[in-house]
């Protein structure tokens, strides 16, 4: 089971933004992720969703409730790992994780061409646009992602995935293709307030002292959850 998490919610941010023009920024991130073109009541029910990521340098958490059970993603952007948590607790089982290490395709090609003309306020932050198109070398098909990034909130920023990107986007738009429904709809991630905090340590982006691999999931809960054929690292 693999899940991106994106993050967004309405507030006000009151903070100087002279605070976050340095390389690395420590504190929590608010945002909200809703979705767009589509009626489908499968799709819709999912959303808008409001959720906080922690932000250490390029560490990231982020934590879901999700019918009553915990989804964690942690992310190393220097170490390049993605590493999902389930806590299963509420429905009688234990916590278990999932640890990728997220290497570059060799089968898509990713290309970002920015525009610093056109810009949106968000959070507080002067943002440009910035457009990546990623096209499949198999099968020649492109998917195009529209971001805005500020120059003043974390400019260097490395996330874990393969992306050509650096810095950390406060909006984007991002075409979803759901093969199980067969739909085709677009996500909005917009980040609506920018806490620094001291409070986050690098303790946080560790693993639950009883968290355990996929591997050792129970074979009721591996078939419930799709995972029976996938390796654990």
């Amino acid at each position: 089971m693999k899940r991106i998490v994106y993050i967004i919610t309405v507030s006000c941010f009151l903070v100087s933004t002279s605070l976050f023009a340095q390389k690395s920024f420590t504190g929590i991130v608010k945002m909200k992720i809703d979705v767009e073109g589509t009626d489908d009541g499968n799709i819709k029910a999912m959303y808008p969703m409001n959720v906080e990521m922690s932000v250490l340098g390029n560490k990231t958490k982020t934590f879901m409730n999700h019918q009553g059970l915990g989804v964690t993603q942690i992310q190393d952007g220097d170490k390049k790992t993605s590493t999902t948590v389930l806590d299963m607790t509420a429905i009688g089982y234990g916590i278990y994780y999932r640890t990728d290490t997220v290497k570059k395709s060799a089968t898509t090609k990713v290309e970002c061409t920015p525009d610093k003309k056109d810009t949106k306020n968000i959070a507080g932050f002067l943002c440009y646009k910035q457009t990546c198109v990623t096209t499949d070398l198999e099968t020649d098909e492109t998917t195009t992602m529209v971001c805005y990034m500020s120059d003043d909130f974390m400019p260097n920023f490395k996330s874990a995935d393969d992306s050509p990107i650096t810095g950390f986007p406060l909006y984007s738009l991002l075409p979803v293709k759901n093969k199980q429904l067969d739909k085709t709809y677009t996500t909005v991630m917009e980040v609506t307030e920018v806490v620094p905090s001291k409070k986050v340590k690098a303790v946080d982006f560790l693993l639950p002292e009883k968290a355990v691999p996929f591997s050792e999931m129970p074979d009721e809960l591996k078939a419930m959850m799709g995972a029976g054929n996938e390796e654990d690292e």
